[in-house]
């Protein structure tokens, strides 16, 4: 694992990032999961020739598909490339390339993979206290929220501590990986490890992103 010093992004350099990036962090996380499913399915299925479902305009076949990538940005690359191959070989139609119900679809994918479990009131109502607002700008929301989702209580000042460092050393992991991404040499498991974390990250995202509509804020 590489020193803040060899990546070029000190302690105050990511979590500055993470303070001007914290009022859109739902929606940079939901939009990367929706783009994975464009990547690797809606993509790839169209080129090959998967039409819109009978019955249904450009506009609301564009429609469904905005929404199917909604439902399905949970899933990891590898099971959103599982999905396409599922749907490719189940299209509907006389022909067999028209695209199956956006309910079967996400059928299949709970197959491969379950979406995020829901959480207990205590879980979203502390991520959206003084607490879990601090944490966010700070850049430890996500070790927060597995701690109290774990512990079911909220953190002292001596795991506090501990959360911080541990989100500092995962900034490391995942800035590492995402190197190596880029360069085509990052190892499958330190892969797996970043696309659960990303999940993750968005699962807090979106919990602490809901409090506006829910009017439930600490």
């Amino acid at each position: 694992m590489k020193p803040y010093a060899e990546t070029g992004l000190g302690t105050g350099d990511w979590r500055s990032r993470l303070r001007k990036g914290a009022g859109t962090m739902e929606s940079e996380a939901l939009k990367a999961g929706k783009d994975r499913v464009r990547q690797h399915l809606i993509g790839p299925l169209t080129s090959q020739g998967m039409k819109r479902a009978g019955g249904l305009t450009v506009a609301q076949h564009d429609a469904a598909m905005e929404g199917l990538a909604a439902r399905l940005a949970y899933l990891t690359v590898a099971n959103i490339e599982a999905l396409a191959e599922i749907v490719a070989a189940h299209g509907t139609g006389k022909n067999k390339d028209r695209w199956p119900a956006e309910l079967v679809i996400c059928n299949w994918a709970r197959q491969l993979q379950e979406p995020p479990p829901s959480d207990s009131r205590f879980v979203t109502t502390y991520l959206r206290s003084r607490v879990g607002r601090q944490a966010r700008a700070e850049g430890w929301a996500v070790e927060l929220y597995l701690s109290i989702k774990r512990f079911g209580q909220p953190p002292n000042s001596y795991v506090v501590t501990t959360l911080r460092a541990e989100a500092d050393k995962n900034m490391r992991s995942r800035l590492r990986i995402e190197e190596e991404a880029r360069g085509g040499t990052v190892a499958p498991q330190d892969r797996q490890w970043l696309d659960w974390y990303l999940h993750v990250e968005g699962r807090v995202a979106a919990i602490m992103d809901a409090q506006d509509q829910e009017g439930d804020a600490a």
